[in-house]
């Protein structure tokens, strides 16, 4: 795999993708801020952060990459989503 391809799915992960981490993160930041202190701005940017980020693809089990003809499109599918 080249080096501009690892640095691209790097930043991909790091940039775009919820990690397990980022679910703990979030959930635990209740005490991001006070009234007093000028709000939550610690809850806000995490909320922020997420928003712009999506699930780690997973593909289903029942998928079968063995058999072809049963791939409905699929490699279409991978086609125009790396074509975004």
């Amino acid at each position: 795999m080249s080096s501009k391809l690892k640095a691209t799915l790097k930043r991909i992960s790091e940039n775009l993708i919820i990690s397990d981490s980022d679910d703990l993160s979030t959930s635990s930041l209740g005490s991001g801020g006070s009234a007093a202190s000028g709000g939550v701005t610690g809850v806000d940017s995490a909320l922020d952060d997420r928003r712009d980020r999506v699930p780690h693809p997973h593909l289903s089990p029942s998928v079968n990459l063995q058999r072809p003809d049963t791939l409905y499109g699929l490699v279409e599918r991978v086609v125009a989503t790396e074509s975004l």
